[in-house]
């Protein structure tokens, strides 16, 4: 495991977001009842267009700005991060092996041996970042488990989750951090983040889809039997809303942002809107305002269905699906969510967010989830890049 302590001994980790509209890190330490965020800053995502690196030098200075808001706010000294990758820079695809065993009890040196042959059947291992277990099976009978330790038999096989992830943007991120003078020791999808910060076990085991709605991009992972069992993104993401609805009003994304979080919200307040016309600032009739947004999540979130529908695992999400990300923020998301695709739907908060010698915690919000599950991946994740990751 990666790790960094102080000079009382407590392990710190770190964990990186760079999205299309902003680059969070994130510092964790590790306590008696499990650890806390002990640092964390922001900067505007400068660089990223559609979810894809475009300028190495804005993004290293993002990134930059956000280790410094650590250091200079918290106080904290970085240690090296675990960067998150979304969006169709990574891919992920299921591998089988076996190998022959002595009838005996099964030991954690034979799981290690299948790992290798798999590993040693993959084409361009180079580009795979995480190998996770889907599930084992002794002697062609006992199938469908998650941990063969203490079973006896003479073949052991397993298939795998590999998770890989493009060299091209890979190569970027590393660019970035050494501009920013971070050191990198790993990398994982985002959304398998999402999935540490956000879900409980018993949504991972009854069976549950994680929907990170990123600006740029929508990354879903599913789960079931406490297993990461597939990954699928489409770029799309709940940026599109604020896009279309600025495009319809003519004004800017960020003046759809400004009402939709204030003067939308308050029953009685006004909606004035700042336009790109003649006439500078004009009066919203609220239930124009709201039969638009809501338009336009229905559009957004047909997408997410029809993906969704290609992974062939709705009939397995007795859980339903829980919204991570900014685009959870939208009003009512959730319950235009349980109408197109049919199932529970709900939004949750990524934890709290706490300081160092603070008493107070604050919850921490859905555009926080992928920033804070790096940061605990990075704690008690494994820090060998062709192994496990415990993300549960």
């Amino acid at each position: 495991m990666w790790k960094v302590t102080d000079g009382i001994g407590r392990e710190k980790t770190a964990g990186l977001e760079v999205g299309g509209r902003k680059v969070a890190l994130m510092v964790g330490e590790r306590t008696r009842d499990g650890w806390r965020v002990v640092g964390r800053g922001v900067a505007v995502a400068d660089g990223v267009r559609n979810g894809r690196i475009v300028s190495v030098p804005r993004v290293g200075k993002s990134i930059e700005a956000a280790a410094a808001m650590v250091e200079d706010a918290f106080g904290v000294g970085l240690p090296p991060v675990l960067v998150g990758i979304s969006g169709n820079h990574f891919c992920s695809r299921s591998v089988e092996g076996f190998v022959s065993l002595p009838h005996r009890e099964m030991r954690s040196d034979d799981v290690r041996r299948l790992k290798e042959v798999v590993l040693s059947g993959i084409d361009r291992r180079n580009d795979m970042i995480h190998l996770l277990p889907l599930e084992y099976e002794m002697d062609d009978e006992n199938s469908g488990l998650a941990n063969p330790l203490g079973k006896s038999g003479k073949k052991l096989a397993g298939e795998f989750l590999m998770l890989s992830a493009s060299a091209a943007h890979r190569n970027s991120l590393q660019s970035a951090r050494r501009r920013a003078g971070l050191e990198i020791k790993g990398m994982a999808p985002s959304c398998l983040a999402g999935v540490k910060s956000v879900l409980t076990p018993d949504e991972a085991e009854q069976g549950v889809v994680l929907i990170d709605c990123g600006k740029d991009v929508t990354d879903m992972a599913f789960c079931y039997r406490q297993r990461v069992f597939h990954l699928e993104s489409m770029d799309y993401g709940a940026g599109r809303v604020t896009a279309e609805m600025s495009r319809k009003l003519q004004t800017s994304a960020n003046e759809i942002e400004r009402i939709l979080a204030g003067p939308y919200r308050q029953k009685n307040a006004e909606l004035q809107v700042r336009t790109y016309g003649p006439h500078g600032t004009h009066l919203l009739v609220r239930q124009e305002v709201k039969s638009l947004l809501r338009k336009c999540l229905l559009a957004y979130l047909r997408e997410v269905n029809r993906h969704i529908d290609r992974s062939f695992s709705r009939n397995i999400l007795l859980m339903g699906a829980v919204l991570s990300g900014g685009g959870a923020l939208f009003p009512e998301i959730g319950r235009l969510a349980e109408l197109v695709l049919a199932m529970p739907v709900q939004t949750r908060d990524a934890g709290f967010l706490s300081v160092k010698d603070d008493k107070q915690e604050s919850p921490a919000g859905p555009a926080w989830a992928t920033a804070i599950g790096l940061a605990e991946l990075a704690l008690f994740g494994n820090d060998d890049t062709k192994g496990d990751l415990a993300w549960l």
